[in-house]
């Protein structure tokens, strides 16, 4: 219990984190206040976009989406039970977030405590505790527990969890019962959230090293978890959920190959980040700032799983447990590739990161029961081990508070970002276009924000593009812009979240909107678009559009070239971003 105190210690600023992101697009739809573009379904807080033309066609003009949107993309995931949650927040404390995120923080301390049951049915009291120790304190779930919209991850991984156990109880110790409980517990975290298929890796590796019974028994004790997988799968799909046309939430079931081709660069930086440095959440902004840091960092990460497996590999020898713990983790990392990688998505890995790390802290410092000293222990695998205590007990800790306000954070940065818009009551009239926005969260965020707090909002939000390279703008008529970002369109792979690979947009695209006509005129060498030509259905002076365009101060008037004439808009210093 001291230990999920502790832990409960740690992660109490995430009460004051507001509302974020997607919390907005909660609060849209369990308020009923209409937003066009959204699709009103009130527990289907988890559908993001239909995969209905009409209604992406909506978000892209109304301004929730980029004009490089596809309206055909699908994000829609099933997770009733986590919904039903949000709608107790709204039905009983709407106006405290504070009330909303101690409901979060209630769901990591039950996750933490049937954690540590498990971690009991598998090794000796100091390490369960130091495994838990070392979960509870990972730095790596701060954002994820200080996010509202993030709680699906928590409580699929309680009943997930609570499936082990019930499990490891009907295998080792006979309770009939405990087989049903175990089918029951698993379908309610499926229900929850899809990182709930993570427990199947910890399953099938408890066949490999655990379970004692024949093979033939071992693999008849997994046939129930498949069937229920079969039988959710395919449920999923009959009422209308997945993912599909997206660059970043690929579904492994309707895109097998490209799930593959992500898992190959996505696996090893989830496992890296998990067992040491650096955070996976950077991955995608290392081109930001520069173009040669992704590659040297998917280098050092290979080196350190490399030096990981060497570093571990007499003790898995010799240790079947932690074996088990250790694939678990592995496997565990793969259901996650589906998303592009960030820290968040590690709870899965981290429960066999943990226990493997726990029986192997405990090894390192054994003492011989006859001499009552410290057993020898090799220089090679001495300082490593230092290394990995330092990361994982000492730096987490520290680093734990300042990552649960992760959330906050970005509300604080985006939100002030949003505040610099107009909101007078002519706005809602007005088409505000916003000339090189940071990153689409800038953008993409405000309607729904506006909407959210009973706010004006622009009739309609435009980006041209993002601020992540210089963005050129020429004027070539009255009416008609010529924008070319340095690195091209859809350079960050975030922006790639409505939009497949699999759909380019050829030279000639057009993309025609209520007050403007976007056309791809040029291509990169990698088919990306180049350039664009926005032609606008009045003269770009009518007092119907407010340009702005992102400065240190926020977005602020810009001001048109005149014809002929162009303006170069700088990268966006990101490092000044939460000044």
């Amino acid at each position: 219990m001291l230990v999920i105190l502790f832990a409960l210690l740690l992660a109490a600023p995430s009460l004051w984190g507001g509302l974020c992101m997607d919390d907005f697009f909660h609060r849209l739809l369990l308020e009923h206040i209409p937003l066009d573009g959204v699709h009103g379904r009130r527990l289907d807080l988890f559908v993001f976009a239909t995969g209905d033309p009409e209604l992406g066609y909506l978000q892209k003009d109304v301004g929730i989406v980029a004009w490089w949107a596809d309206p055909l993309a699908k994000i829609a995931f099933f997770r009733p039970l986590s919904a039903l949650t949000h709608a107790v927040d709204y039905a009983l404390w709407p106006e405290r977030p504070l009330l909303m995120h101690a409901q979060n923080l209630a769901w990591f301390c039950l996750a933490l405590f049937v954690l540590f049951k498990v971690y009991q049915r598998f090794g000796t009291a100091t390490v369960a505790c130091l495994s838990l120790l070392l979960y509870a304190v990972d730095d790596a779930h701060g954002f994820a527990i200080s996010w509202l919209s993030n709680r699906n991850a928590l409580i699929a991984l309680t009943f997930g969890l609570a499936t082990l156990l019930f499990h490891d109880s009907f295998r080792r110790d006979g309770r009939r019962w405990a087989a049903g409980a175990a089918c029951a517990v698993f379908g309610a975290a499926l229900f929850s959230g899809e990182s709930a298929l993570a427990v199947t890796a910890y399953l099938f590796s408890y066949a490999v090293f655990i379970d004692e019974a024949s093979p033939k028994s071992r693999l008849l004790a997994l046939v129930p978890y498949a069937a229920i997988v079969v039988a959710w799968r395919l449920g999923y799909a009959a009422l209308g959920y997945g993912t599909q046309r997206s660059g970043l939430a690929i579904d492994p079931v309707n895109s097998p190959g490209a799930f593959l081709l992500a898992a190959v660069e996505r696996w090893p930086v989830l496992l890296a980040a998990q067992f040491a440095l650096p955070p996976a959440d950077l991955w995608e902004l290392y081109p930001v700032q520069a173009p040669w840091l992704k590659p040297v960092i998917f280098c050092w990460v290979i080196a350190t799983l490399v030096g990981l497996v060497l570093l571990l590999r007499p003790f898995l020898a010799k240790n079947r447990v932690a074996r088990f713990w250790a694939l678990g983790a592995a496997l565990a990392a793969l259901p996650s590739c589906a998303q592009f990688p960030h820290d968040r998505l590690l709870f899965w890995t981290g429960v066999g990161a943990m226990g493997l790390l726990g029986e192997w802290f405990v090894a390192a410092f054994a003492v011989d029961p006859a001499t009552l000293a410290q057993r020898p222990w090799p220089r090679a695998r001495r300082y490593p081990t230092y290394l990995l205590i330092g990361i994982h007990l000492p730096f987490a800790i520290l680093l734990f508070p300042l990552r649960v306000r992760a959330s906050a954070d970005s509300a604080r940065t985006l939100g002030r970002a949003e505040r610099t818009i107009p909101e007078s009551a002519e706005v809602r009239e007005r088409s505000v276009i916003l000339v090189n926005p940071p990153v689409d969260a800038f953008a993409g965020y405000v309607q729904m924000q506006r909407a959210a707090s009973h706010r004006p909002g622009p009739r309609h939000l435009r980006w041209l593009a993002t601020g992540v390279s210089a963005v050129t703008v020429e004027r070539i008529g009255a009416t008609r812009l010529r924008v070319t970002p340095e690195k091209g369109f859809l350079w960050l792979k975030s922006e790639w979240m409505q939009r497949s690979r699999e759909q380019p947009m050829p030279a000639g695209y057009e993309v025609r909107l209520s007050d403007v006509t976007i056309t791809v005129t040029r291509l990169t060498a990698d088919g990306r678009p180049a350039e664009i030509e926005a032609a606008f259905a009045e003269p770009l002076e009518s007092p119907r559009f407010e340009w702005l365009s992102w400065t240190p101060e926020g977005f602020r008037p810009f001001a048109l070239p005149r014809v002929g004439e162009r303006t170069t808009l700088p990268k966006v210093d990101f490092y000044a971003l939460d000044k």
